[in-house]
């Protein structure tokens, strides 16, 4: 260390100073004093003071970290690891530490029912860890109140944050090691852009700004690994390409995927692009190779409830009959989607799919007559526990399931996350965890029954009075 920032803080040729190494809070302290038993030297050619630290005097601090900060005041400098690798060290010793003892902490905003924070929880609890949900935030009460009432993942230990990510204080959240987000998609999808009549996803209303609460959000709980779910147009879009550029100079390698129910099984075509951001010490990740699930059901008529032939859900519906003649005649594209008991696989459900639109799925019988799918068969289509919508009405059950993932596909890539990283870590309840890639399908299927099979981690009747809420 040489130059004017010794001379400004005092440090010139020949003035006695003392070192203090701090290991355990990780700073060298230089201060001057007529005791000291260090002097500080003169480089002849430059006619500069400078001060030479010995690598092995400077170890206990740096521990091999590239790059370091130095504070300089009068009569003091401070050195000590440089901030952005620091943060990389401490959520990695984190990540770690809990590993160690079995379990791992998780976090989720915009989690709506909160099935991503379920299939994530699946994964690692099958895979012999304790899952243990921090918190989620998302900005409608309505959905927390059902991931509350219904989700195995949220428990009495978890805190339920009614916000906008905007609005949201990441010191209130606190640390986890695995954050997991679905941001706003509607700016990003096609129908979205088209029906808000935006060319860009950056133009939407009130969507368009949620990226800067994400980014403030991952500076402050500054997890181990992120989970990302969004629709596949986004991975191009100006919004995730500079989210994955400020995550790498923030220290995490990102691995991205594209999935489907080719990969999930489900009967539900939900095609959606993941991205896995990977704190750069703790290795890589395979998403070419995310485990896959087979498929449970093979046609419709396996899925189905039994709806009477003579209930109200039963329609002609005889306006979206004419528009579809009138949309052909104008030369427009939209076709429906009609299915029976023999379909094999069905498009994406959207969270306003109880309007009864004309090109999402609707079932048709012999007769003409036609129903749109139940809450429950949408959720079995889904990999989704039925439970997950229990003692909520079907529109808000669709308005959930309509804006959440397929599960399996979150589900893989939790065991994706456990087989390449998790594994990884040398430790020894790592090492005991189960070869996920082998036994995935089998393991989870039973998960994806009826919910009270799902292994649960809290008091399902705990006090709704614990929600933390923004009005």
């Amino acid at each position: 260390m040489e130059g004017r920032i010794l001379e400004r803080a005092g440090f010139n040729p020949g003035v006695r100073y003392e070192r203090t190494i701090d290991a355990q809070n990780r700073f060298i302290e230089l201060r001057i004093c007529d005791t000291g038993n260090l002097v500080v030297s003169e480089r002849k050619s430059k006619n500069m003071p400078i001060i030479e630290i010995n690598n092995r005097a400077i170890a206990p601090v740096t521990d091999g970290a590239e790059e370091l900060r130095i504070d300089a005041a009068q009569n003091v400098i401070r050195i000590s690891v440089e901030s952005l690798t620091r943060k990389q060290r401490e959520r990695e010793e984190r990540f770690h530490s809990e590993i160690a003892e079995g379990r791992i902490t998780k976090g989720t905003v915009c989690s709506g029912i909160g099935m991503s924070t379920l299939a994530l929880s699946d994964a690692f609890t099958v895979s012999g860890l304790i899952a243990q949900q921090k918190w989620v935030v998302d900005r409608e009460g309505k959905y927390n109140q059902i991931a509350w009432d219904n989700n195995p993942a949220v428990t009495d230990a978890t805190t339920i944050f009614t916000a906008s990510l905007e609005q949201i204080e990441p010191e209130l959240l606190g640390p986890v090691s695995v954050l997991n987000a679905s941001l706003p998609c509607t700016g990003f999808s096609v129908s979205g852009r088209s029906k808000n009549k935006i060319a860009h996803p950056e133009e939407h209303a009130t969507d368009a700004t949620a990226v800067f609460g994400f980014m403030k959000i991952v500076e402050g709980v500054n997890p181990s690994i992120i989970v990302s779910e969004n629709v596949k147009p986004a991975q191009t879009s100006a919004t995730y390409t500079l989210i994955k550029s400020y995550l790498y100079v923030l220290g995490y390698n990102v691995f991205e995927v594209n999935l489907d129910n080719e990969q999930s099984g489900c009967f539900q075509k939900r095609p959606r692009y993941w991205f896995v951001a990977v704190s750069k010490g703790l290795g890589s990740i395979d998403l070419n190779n995310v485990p896959k699930f087979a498929r449970e059901y093979g046609e419709l008529r396996e899925l189905m409830d039994d709806v009477p032939a003579d209930s109200p859900a039963w329609s002609q519906n005889q306006y979206l009959k004419d528009k579809a003649i009138r949309d052909k005649e104008a030369g427009k594209y939209f076709q429906r989607n009609l299915i029976n008991e023999s379909t094999t696989e069905f498009g994406t459900i959207n969270r306003t799919y109880a309007r009864k639109q004309s090109t999402p799925p609707m079932w048709q019988r012999e007769d003409g007559m036609e129903r749109l799918l139940t809450a429950n068969e949408i959720a079995r289509s889904m990999a989704c526990p039925e439970s997950l919508v229990d003692g909520c009405s079907q529109t808000r059950a669709i308005e959930g399931l309509g804006q959440g993932v397929d599960m399996n596909q979150c589900r893989g890539i939790g065991l994706a996350i456990v087989r390449d990283i998790i594994r990884g870590t040398g430790n020894v309840i790592a090492e005991a965890v189960t070869d996920v890639a082998s036994v995935a399908a089998d393991a989870l299927g039973g998960l994806v029954q009826p919910a009270n099979n799902i292994p649960e981690t809290g008091d399902e009747n705990a006090s709704v009075g614990q929600l933390s809420m923004f009005s």
